[in-house]
């Protein structure tokens, strides 16, 4: 520990202990000096009845929906995490776990983690009634109707909230990233109520007071050493919000301040120069994405200048949020997710971040981004108003260039036959294992999530919880989830705690190329200091990938491969695990010489925080004599094969035959050494042919060479 990190944990440590002995003054407020910012800083505000006329034309059921959900509200039911229609009754009890009927003791807020967990719950479940983003849903039900029992609902539940959670005191203070995106609720609840008869000046002198006692928590406990990922800059966020919207109270050019040098350097820590975020999950990429938006526009519209490499490094993570989508436009659950949004404005799922990519689009004039979000979006015009909304009708739809692509920084590779709803993909991981102590990574190195249009085949299982209730934390994030390769029962990533490991996996990049009709990508992982798994995806558009792995080292192993599958219906026939009928099939064909076995496991997969259905893992296992190598074949075309399709693997090659079609393929180019494999032999690093029997031979890609010999004679490559 650094001598100036020492000095921050010691000072820390000394606020908690005055704030135990109450050594610390209330926050106070006097006279005007909780003016709130009355200028127009959201698009939603600078043509109210405009953007209402719109929201009725042209988003009707959004309309509706968020309605329904305002209603429900007032009848204090929740939605929350995976947990539909929660009923906290007519006295809501803000520090009350309703899963599993705890109440959390209204200690010190520093106290409440030393408290068995049993005793408390998830909290999580807790802080995301305590987030108050459900009022931000009952404000826009306000502005878009001008029912004034939605913003009286707003008025109660704070003046509540307050006076059962006195400042450092219980549960929801216990995080300074959930006191920031309380602030946060509640300034935009007050924006989108500001014209109702609640909204007097005693109102809004509370609302400072509760504004000034949270940004005055964050600042002294951000959360520069402990958490220095979204917590540190959902925080610093919260502070701008405080600084910007409340310029009357005197600590507002300090916390704005704060914030803003926050933001800017963190900014190129937490989004790599790919555009990928640091910790490798694409949950989190989505709340910093969101996070920065949010800070870019609130900058712009006070009139402040944003250097060009920040625009340029965000917008380079929304072209990372772009192309890691599924064909259904859904994040793919890679590493942790809590369940949760940074600021929720439309009725969407929150894996669904095409309300993002349009106001990304309108900001940052992208086709791309349009042609990917869609048409229409509620939240251009809650952030942008009628001018985003106008740019954005403007711009031209353009399908991204590239199909596939490769973030080598960021260590993932997103493969896929085309950009419609039906197309098929792959998202490979071979990159760093998280970041820092790895708090947010799973032990997916090597991995894969493949879709088919909108149904998965291969699916990471999700996080399901943050606690390690009954061993399920270690499980869900953990090897035994995942499309792993394990030695004699071992796997380089052993977890240790909720959010730490006490062994991670080492990486190896080798090599990625991408083309109209095939895609290569290749990486390792040390099993031990003498054997590393090296693993190779053939892509062979738009339906096929081959999987070819090499287990490095010597002597005789035990091997073990798992695919873990997307729902329960599948069976083990005609030499592969399938699902489907004859012509909607989806199957993993394993091919092997050795003696491997294949069963089914039961498992488990979650789709969304709190809530887990069962599933099936593949699993291959048995005995083999290292260096070996095997492969497998992802089936996506629909069909059955009428015969077992053949793979016959080489050192560095191997001819598959599907049916009456033949590809030749090769790679894992290590070293730059050629290859000399019977009927091949090149100096190209990778590629793939097609054998037409014709005395004729296809090139579907080759990278990174200059000659091919096939059966002894030279391939011609235009």
């Amino acid at each position: 520990m650094k001598p100036y990190e020492l000095i921050f944990r010691l000072q820390r440590r000394t606020k908690i202990i005055q704030e135990r002995l109450r050594l610390l003054p209330s926050y106070e407020i006097h006279g005007a000096t909780g003016q709130m910012e009355t200028s127009p800083l959201w698009g939603f505000e600078k043509d109210e009845e405009k953007v209402r006329e719109f929201f009725r034309s042209s988003f009707p059921e959004e309309v509706e929906g968020l309605i329904q959900k305002a209603e429900s509200i007032l009848k204090h039911r929740f939605d929350l995490l995976g947990f539909d229609n929660l009923d906290f009754g007519d006295n809501i009890d803000w520090y009350y776990e309703p899963i599993r009927k705890k109440r959390i003791p209204l200690l010190h807020w520093s106290k409440i983690f030393s408290i068995d967990p049993e005793d408390v719950g998830d909290l999580k479940v807790v802080w995301e009634l305590n987030r108050h983003q459900h009022f931000v849903t009952l404000g826009q039900a306000y502005f878009l109707t001008g029912d004034s029992r939605f913003a009286e609902e707003i008025g109660k539940q704070i003046s509540d909230w307050r006076e059962k959670n006195p400042p450092q005191k219980g549960p929801n203070w216990a995080s300074s990233l959930e006191v920031a995106f309380r602030l946060i609720s509640w300034i935009w609840a007050f924006r989108l109520i500001k014209r109702s008869p609640i909204c007097n000046k005693e109102f809004l002198n509370n609302i400072a007071v509760q504004v000034g006692e949270h940004a005055r928590h964050i600042e002294r406990f951000l959360s520069t050493y402990s958490s220095p990922n979204t917590h540190l800059t959902g925080e610093a966020l919260g502070l701008f919000y405080a600084g910007v919207f409340f310029p009357g109270l005197p600590e507002a050019p300090r916390w704005q301040k704060i914030g803003k040098d926050i933001l800017f350097k963190m900014l190129p820590i937490h989004l790599l120069q790919d555009g990928g975020y640091v910790e490798r999950t694409l949950w989190y990429h989505q709340y910093t994405i969101n996070f920065y938006l949010h800070f870019f526009i609130l900058l712009k519209n006070i009139g402040e200048d944003i250097p060009r490499w920040a625009w340029e490094r965000l917008e380079q993570g929304v072209s990372f949020l772009m192309y890691s989508l599924k064909p259904d436009r859904t994040i793919p659950m890679i590493g942790d997710d809590d369940g949760g949004f940074f600021l929720p404005l439309s009725t969407k799922p929150f894996n669904d971040p095409c309300g993002t990519l349009a106001v990304c689009a309108s900001l940052f004039r992208r086709g791309d981004f349009k042609a990917i979000a869609g048409t229409r979006q509620p939240e251009t015009l809650w952030l942008l108003g009628i001018e985003g909304k106008d740019v954005y009708q403007q711009i031209i739809e353009q399908i991204p260039r590239e199909t596939s692509k490769g973030f080598k920084e960021t260590g993932y590779f997103f493969l896929r036959s085309g950009w419609d709803s039906t197309s098929n993909y792959m998202l490979f991981d071979c990159g760093p294992h998280g970041w820092l102590n790895g708090g947010h990574a799973h032990a997916d190195l090597l991995g894969f999530h493949v879709v088919s249009g909108e149904n998965g085949v291969i699916e990471d299982p999700g996080t399901f919880l943050y606690i390690n209730e009954d061993g399920w934390r270690d499980f869900f994030r953990g090897p035994k989830a995942h499309a792993t390769v394990w030695l004699d029962e071992k796997h380089s990533a052993i977890p240790r705690g909720n959010f730490h490991w006490l062994q991670i996996p080492s990486h190896r990049f080798y090599r990625f190329y991408t083309g109209p009709r095939y895609d290569y990508v290749s990486g390792g992982m040390a099993i031990d200091g003498n054997t590393e798994v090296l693993r190779e995806v053939h892509f062979i558009k738009p339906d096929r990938f081959l999987i070819i792995d090499t287990l490095t080292g010597k002597g005789p192993r035990r091997a073990e491969v798992r695919f873990p599958l997307s729902g329960a219906k599948w069976s083990l026939f005609h030499g592969g695990c399938w699902r489907g009928g004859m012509q909607n099939a989806h199957g993993i064909i394993f091919f092997d010489e050795g003696g491997m076995t294949a069963h089914l496991e039961p498992s488990w997969i979650s789709y969304v925080y709190g809530k887990k259905e069962s599933s099936n893992t593949l699993v291959l296992k048995g005995d083999v004599v290292l260096p070996s190598r095997k492969a497998y074949l992802i089936d996506l075309s629909g069909k059955h094969p009428l015969a077992k399709p053949s793979v016959v693997l080489r050192n560095r090659s191997f001819k598959l035959t599907i049916n009456e079609e033949c590809w030749v393929g090769f790679g894992l180019a290590i070293s730059k050494e050629s290859i000399h494999d019977d009927d091949i032999e090149t100096d190209y690093d990778a590629g793939l042919m097609k054998d037409l029997f014709s005395g004729e031979i296809e090139i579907l890609g080759v990278y990174e060479g200059s000659y091919i010999y096939y059966q002894g004679r030279q391939i011609k490559v235009s």
